[in-house]
């Protein structure tokens, strides 16, 4: 659909839809706009104002933390501010299974809730429910990061994924995908077809493309082997999955516009962004707290790696308060000299608990593991899986020309990264799988390390 249409007809009329349905995405959105040049101190308010909000409705309305705050002799005033969310232990993904109906707030009706499940990248999906406070807040900071990136509402979109819609999920979405002027390739995948994937998206035109990095990978490797051009881009962003250097570097060499990765959760509408300085991840503050401990439950300092902790300010449906991500950080702890008082919490995101192998002398993040196979040229695709603690599995999706000196290679290497002590196992493949939802994963851990022990 032509950009004007979708800006000045179909958008408008969704957003009167969405109005008499009861979401504030407009009102959110420019509050948003408005609030991202605030001063830290300003947005700091903000974030201290909503949390008190946010405790004194959970205490009063969610079984689990009216429990909880009784058990520990707390009340809601004695959460005042950022620094007092210490008094409260983490919330862990298997509190959340196993207390979900004790979780949900008493004083939300039924029909108000909506049901949210993750994909179950690195383990069991995660069941909750969000408000309409939360789907309208994540909206709007969602479409904010998406005009910092240069995208202005009707441009065409495309979304690549690790594989393509199946038929039962073709139209869910559409009328929003219309309205975001977006094409979603349906019939394709990443690891084939990839040709007819590329011809089609060239043929679309998009002014911005957004995905998986390790499918706009594979995209740019085709495009760079076969010579294609044509394409000229506004930005990309990517997402949903930990992107590697090496990735960003041919994205980058092939397309020759911006990348601007996003890091947030599914169950969050909690987002941290990159902006034009590349100063690290802003938070959109507004939406969330974000802390980064070390295994005592301590604050990291700037440059030190820490467990990723969320609390939500948005969902009061399935409050999520000093909620475990799961994931691993680099603290940067500094402001962006964007001007932008949305402060830069994170420096980078090195992956997932899951992502990285434990050994005994502590852990070895996947960038480092990536970082060495992709630079053996024989190899085509690989993902390396920590069994247990003496025993590493690598599975190599070879090149013609691969060798027994490559296998040697890659067992001296693996075993200079993890350590001697491990028995490092060869096992070539025709291909890789990728996750239930397309993802990629190049390093699975069946013993994580313990990133936090509280």
């Amino acid at each position: 659909m032509h950009p004007l249409i979708v800006r000045y007809v179909a958008y408008p009329v969704y957003n009167f839809v969405q109005v008499l349905k009861g979401y504030k995405t407009v009102k959110y959105e420019k509050e948003l706009m408005e609030s991202q040049w605030f001063t830290p101190a300003q947005i700091e308010e903000i974030q201290q104002e909503k949390l008190q909000v946010l405790i004194e409705h959970a205490y009063k309305n969610v079984p689990y933390y009216t429990r909880l705050f009784d058990e520990l002799k707390l009340k809601p005033g004695d959460i005042k501010d950022i620094e007092d969310l210490n008094k409260l232990p983490l919330l862990k993904k298997e509190h959340i299974r196993n207390n979900l109906q004790a979780l949900t707030a008493r004083n939300m009706p039924e029909k108000e809730l909506m049901t949210m499940r993750t994909s179950g990248t690195t383990g069991p999906p995660l069941k909750l429910f969000k408000d309409k406070n939360e789907v309208a807040c994540k909206a709007a900071a969602r479409h904010r990061l998406q005009k910092i990136f240069g995208y202005e509402r009707g441009d065409k979109l495309v979304t690549v994924r690790g594989h393509s819609f199946p038929k039962k999920r073709r139209f869910q979405g559409l009328f929003s995908r219309i309205v975001r002027n977006e094409w979603s390739p349906y019939g394709y995948d990443t690891g084939e077809k990839i040709g007819e994937l590329v011809e089609k998206i060239i043929k679309y035109n998009p002014k911005f493309i957004r995905g998986y990095p390790s499918s706009l990978y594979l995209i740019a490797k085709y495009m760079d082997s076969n010579g294609i051009d044509g394409l000229q881009l506004g930005s990309i962003w990517t997402g949903y999955e930990i992107g590697f250097k090496f990735q960003r570097e041919l994205i980058e060499k092939v397309f020759k516009c911006e990348i601007f990765d996003v890091f947030g959760l599914r169950e969050s509408a909690v987002y941290s962004f990159e902006c034009p300085e590349y100063s690290g991840y802003h938070l959109a503050a507004e939406n969330g707290i974000v802390e980064i401990l070390r295994g005592d439950g301590s604050h990291v300092s700037s440059g030190e790696l820490g467990a990723v902790v969320f609390t939500d300010l948005t969902n009061f449906a399935t409050p999520l308060i000093r909620y475990l991500t799961e994931d691993v950080a680099i603290y940067a702890g500094k402001q962006c000299p964007c001007g932008r008082g949305l402060p830069i919490i994170i420096k980078s995101v090195e992956g997932r608990f899951s992502d990285c192998i434990a050994t005994g002398n502590g852990y070895v993040l996947p960038g480092s593991i990536i970082d060495f196979f992709s630079k053996i040229e024989t190899i085509r695709d690989f993902q390396v899986i920590q069994e247990n603690e003496e025993r590493i599995n690598v599975k190599l999706v070879c090149e013609e020309n691969y060798s027994s000196d490559d296998a040697d290679f890659v067992i001296s290497g693996m075993q200079e990264l993890v350590g001697s002590d491990f028995e490092i196992e060869i096992e070539t493949v025709d291909s890789v799988p990728l996750t239930p939802s397309g993802k990629k994963r190049f390093v699975i851990s069946k013993t994580p390390p313990k990133f936090i022990s509280v």
